[in-house]
């Protein structure tokens, strides 16, 4: 997932208008976008209630109407929830506004992949190595 600080532009349907200033559920307060996946985009945001900055992932608004896609959604929440390694992001919560489901994790300060490549071109095997333990410590702890 891309990280605050990459130089990569990210165009997003933005549901519901989360451009740059808008609020979310009266507490978070979209900075920029991040990325977008399967069932969302995700932005970086600042947690008012909290004073804090968090990733937010809002799931795209064509999939909200299918009740298998929001289960999964919440099991992902739940199980997220109880993964604590240094390899994996941590999730805190679920939420909804105005039909708009989200949830809201730890933002990691740091470079995508894409962004290392283009900087660094071809990586050195030991470096290579060293990203794919990483990969591998993350996922074994949420599996």
């Amino acid at each position: 997932m891309p990280r605050p600080g990459d130089s990569d532009e990210v165009t997003l349907d933005r549901p519901r208008g989360l451009a740059p200033g808008s609020v979310l559920a009266g507490r978070y307060e979209v900075e920029t976008a991040l990325g977008k996946g399967a069932m969302g985009a995700v932005y970086a945001v600042h947690d008012r209630e909290l004073d804090e900055r968090v990733a937010l992932k809002v799931l795209t608004r064509a999939r909200e109407a299918r009740p298998d896609v929001l289960d999964r959604f919440r099991r992902e929440v739940r199980v997220a929830r109880r993964v604590t390694h240094p390899c994996a992001v941590r999730t805190f919560d679920i939420g909804e506004d105005q039909g708009l489901y989200f949830l809201t994790m730890e933002l990691v300060n740091g470079e995508s992949l894409a962004t290392l490549l283009r900087r660094e071109g071809v990586l050195a095997p030991e470096r290579v190595a060293e990203i794919g333990r990483q990969l591998c410590e993350g996922l074994g702890a949420v599996h």
